[in-house]
């Protein structure tokens, strides 16, 4: 009752006085000013339990640097953890990482064009000494950095090879389009890589000075939400921050300057783009951030969302036809460009072959059509039934809700401004909103949002000669902006039943139910097994799974050619559901937040589905119709042949899938199913017979073990298990169940040249040896992968400053009985030989030696604290469960197995990793 009279009363006020009022802040949120100037968030939150995050974030980025000073302030984020006033050196990375917490991904910052954030997340609350500690750090960060000669030396080199693995096609086409579409504005000047000269010349008193100018109180926030007394923790905030120094606010920042006012059309072109795109953006001037805090201003958002989401349905749709020139489509309303301060409703598609300007067209004519006509009915429904079904289920949710999700809230509110209130009363508010809204409201919003003079063209592609001249681009939009087109048909939507008939339910012959872990195990009178783990973690939120071993590495070559193995997953998730077809299936469920789709890896085959527990009827159901009615749809199959073949003709041209398929010809040493796919293969591909394998592989739905995670009663669900899953088919289909594994074997190193626009060296190493699977030994394969990165990183990255960053990918294979390392980064062309030797050099050591005890305490806790915070979500008891399926228990023992490994198994274990296989892949830019 409380909630209805909440909803009337915010309805009343939006009607009377049109939301002219601010908005109130979240009763639960501690907010506040100190004497410094310095605004603080603190707000107690329950998930995860136990853990905390602290964000430092800094209204200072890009666009407040000089001309000649670009980059500095991306170069002072990369200083920040090189020491500090309290922690010098490495000592801080040193006490976070012992508590658990991971450098570069608990621990990390990140630097844009209007903020620098801080942030180290996963603090145990557990001990309050940690988090007071943390406060320390961030009191440093905030203007108490060292910023060492030493350090600021080390770090150029890492800056410009992040610059350098960063400087790809889709970057620069979008660097050179920015002035065009921007106009003179200091966004389009100012990228936060900045210029790579700078960096290389940079001294420590270029930063200083930024930072002396910049990073002061009063344009700083610390953010503090977690597992804790949100009144102890204010308390201790006011005291640390209230002691820095405050500053005098003598410089200020710039107004901004990017032009949403004149036409402009930018067309840029670079040989290595993979993909052709055109993009329409109709620009608009947000209001001053204290003036983004009204009920005006919430409902216009929610508004200008619905005009988007119309629009984004009818792009769909239209890219769903053979016909279509255009392979996909999307709009969406945000932020104009890289500018916060600026709005824009963005259209984009994807143009067929040769297609950009009748791409444009067409984009052009949706939103003209809008402009001129409005929305239907049937489009707002949709639309409002959409919002108010996430906002509703927002409220649900509230006590699923994560620190993270608080956190960037108030990011958001202290770099640009808004409203801040709380889940139930922005709710609220939002869904009165949404009821209140009706046709011509919302019309006339699009009309507002829709404005042919100010509209700006980005069009992209490999080369000039198959893109449109500025020239017939204006004259395009002249045209289009006067064009009588035809009024939209209104079309409800549709509650027509998912499936025609009722199937002949199962029963249950068996259930089991495992204290331990509260999953209760069916067995169908069919033979299926359905594992159900009930999840109460307040999300709403219902994961679904159906697994069998299998994969194309089980298929037979011998009757499909491997394009159509390897096309199964594309052509099923294309072709029609029972009487549905990927068109009509699409509206059926576009009010629906479900999905569900098929799989094919290399070993396993799986349908992975998620809804909200309201809709697991409707998952089910179609589930039932992936084993039971998959059919052609030859509009969708057309449409895919078509996507697919210039997918795979525009990717020839891109160094990344040179590199990536020489990587995959040598691992799989060739093998036919393993090899990537060319148009040619696409276009020989039979569909028809592409569905026959699919259908081979589901005719007996016994192979497969459903796992049912999330908020569901199991009372309650299992009539529908065996309504939907009992009914399923079960008869017996000869497939392969020998797999040959297709690696290589011996040693290779491949290396070879490519002409690249932006010269860079890619590596890639790969060792690989025989090995019993055990879960164990699978957790040993992770444990020696992460010491190996922590030496890799601390050689190539940090002592040789040759590479931003080498991952490593350890693992044990169940079904193919190989461990695997794996390895790769970038570095400068002219260094590719010293950085192979050293990581050759690294490798040996560390598979000679092992590690240190230290190190692998800090392991050890890092992987602790993460599996513990991971047992509060859905996807890793789906994982979980998923594996119990494949004949492997990776949950019970985990924690323990990793409390009680030693110092001398695990140096064992990586000093016994003898490799069957050492490769190499290399590709030299020049």
């Amino acid at each position: 009752m409380k909630k209805i009279l909440f909803t009337s009363v915010i309805a009343v006020l939006i009607t009377l006085i049109a939301g002219s009022q601010p908005i109130p802040v979240d009763p639960e949120l501690r907010m506040g000013v100190l004497p410094n100037g310095m605004t603080y968030y603190v707000r107690h939150n329950a998930q995860p339990k136990g853990r905390a995050e602290c964000y430092l974030v800094h209204k200072v980025g890009s666009i407040l640097e000089d001309d000649d000073e670009r980059g500095v302030a991306h170069f002072l984020e990369h200083i920040a953890f090189n020491g500090t006033t309290h922690f010098p050196g490495q000592t801080m990375i040193n006490y976070l990482t012992s508590c658990g917490m991971t450098y570069g991904g608990d621990i990390n910052a990140a630097t844009g064009f209007d903020q620098t954030v801080y942030h180290i997340s996963s603090i145990p609350t557990a001990h309050p000494a940690v988090l007071d500690s943390v406060l320390t750090v961030m009191s440093d960060l905030s203007c108490n950095l060292a910023i060492d000669s030493a350090a600021v030396e080390k770090e150029k080199g890492i800056i410009e090879e992040e610059w350098r693995s960063r400087n790809n096609a889709t970057v620069r086409v979008y660097e050179a389009a920015l002035p065009v579409l921007m106009g003179p504005s200091v966004y389009a000047r100012h990228i936060p890589i900045g210029d790579i000269n700078f960096v290389r010349n940079a001294r420590r008193a270029d930063l200083l000075e930024f930072y002396h100018r910049w990073f002061r109180p009063d344009l700083q926030a610390i953010i503090v939400v977690g597992d804790f007394d949100a009144d102890s923790i204010e308390q201790k905030v006011q005291e640390v921050f209230s002691s820095l120094p405050a500053h005098d606010g003598s410089v200020t920042k710039p107004a901004d300057d990017t032009d949403v006012t004149a036409r402009a059309v930018a067309i840029s072109t670079d040989v290595e783009l993979p993909a052709q795109a055109v993009t329409l953006y109709f620009p608009h001037r947000k209001p001053r951030p204290e003036l983004r805090n009204t009920l005006a201003y919430l409902r216009d958002n929610l508004y200008a969302q619905m005009v988007a989401m119309i629009i984004n349905e009818r792009l769909s749709a239209e890219a769903l036809s053979p016909a279509s020139v255009m392979q996909y489509g999307a709009c969406v309303m945000g932020d104009f460009l890289v500018s916060t301060g600026d709005c824009a409703l963005t259209l984009t598609a994807s143009p067929r072959a040769g297609m950009s300007y009748e791409t444009l067209n067409a984009l052009l004519t949706q939103a003209r059509n809008v402009q001129e006509h409005g929305v239907t009915t049937g489009e707002l429904e949709r639309a409002r039934q959409v919002l108010s079904t996430s906002y509703r289920r927002a409220q649900a949710q509230q006590a699923a809700r994560t620190h993270a999700q608080y956190v960037a809230e108030y990011v958001d509110h202290f770099v640009n401004g808004g409203y801040i209130p709380g889940v139930e009363w922005e709710c609220n508010a939002s869904i009165a909103c949404l009821d209140d809204a009706d046709v011509d409201a919302v019309s006339a919003c699009a009309r507002e949002l829709i404005d042919f003079g100010s509209v700006k063209a980005l069009i992209v592609g490999s080369d000039t000669i198959s893109l449109p001249r500025e020239s017939d681009v204006m004259q395009l939009i002249d045209r289009v902006a006067t064009l009588a087109t035809d009024a939209p048909i209104d079309r409800a939507s549709s509650s027509e039943p998912l499936l025609t008939a009722t199937p002949q339910a199962g029963m249950i012959v068996s259930r089991r139910v495992e204290q331990a872990t509260g999953i209760t195990v069916l067995t169908l009178s069919n033979g299926i097994m359905v594992q159900l783990k009930p999840c109460k973690f307040g999300n709403d939120d219902v994961l679904f799974n159906a697994t069998s071993p299998g994969g194309y590495g089980y298929c037979d070559t011998d009757d499909y050619s491997p394009a159509e193995v390897r096309l199964v997953e594309q052509v099923v998730e294309n072709s029609a559901l029972g009487k549905w077809n990927q068109a009509r299936l699409q509206e059926r469920l576009s009010t629906t937040p479900l999905s569900i789709v098929y799989q094919m890896s290399d070993d396993r085959e799986d349908i992975n589905g998620s809804c909200h527990s309201a809709d697991i009827e409707t998952l089910l159901q179609l589930n039932y119709l992936y084993f039971t009615a998959v059919s052609p749809d030859a509009d969708a199959y057309a449409a895919l042949r078509s996507r697919l073949a210039a997918q795979l003709q525009q990717r020839r041209s891109t160094p990344e899938a040179a590199f990536a398929d020489s990587v995959t010809t040598v691992l799989y040493d060739g093998a036919p199913l393993y090899m990537p796919l060319t148009d040619l293969q696409v276009d020989d591909a039979d569909f028809d017979r592409v569905l026959e394998l699919y259908h081979r592989r589901v005719a007996s739905a016994s192979r497969f073990t459903f796992s049912i995670v999330g908020d569901f009663d199991p009372d309650a669900i299992e009539p529908l298990v065996e309504l939907y899953l009992g009914s399923l088919p079960a008869q017996a289909s000869a497939l392969i169940s020998v797999r040959k594994t297709p690696y290589l074997l011996g040693d290779r190193d491949v290396v070879f040249l490519r002409k690249m626009q932006s010269p860079v060296g890619n590596v890639f190493a790969c060792l690989m040896g025989d090995m019993e699977y055990s879960v164990r030994n699978a957790i040993l394969a992770d444990v020696a992968g992460q010491v190996i990165e922590v030496a890799l990183t601390a050689h190539l990255r940090e002592s040789l400053q040759g590479t931003y960053g080498a991952r490593v990918d350890a693992s044990l294979s169940r079904t193919d009985g190989k461990w695997m390392i794996q390895t790769d980064f970038t570095t400068e062309p002219g260094k590719t030989q010293a950085m192979v030797q050293a990581l050759a050099q690294v490798i040996d050591v560390m598979t000679t030696y092992g590690t240190t005890p230290h190190l692998l305490d800090v392991i050890k806790e890092q992987m602790l604290r993460r599996h513990e915070t991971e047992l509060s979500t859905e996807a890793y008891w789906l994982g979980a469960l998923r594996d119990r399926a494949m004949g492997v228990d990776t949950h019970t023992q985990y924690a323990e197995t990793i409390s009680s490994l030693t110092i001398d198994e695990v140096n064992a274990f990586i000093t016994t990793l003898v490799p069957t296989t050492r490769l190499r892949v290399i590709m030299q830019g020049y």
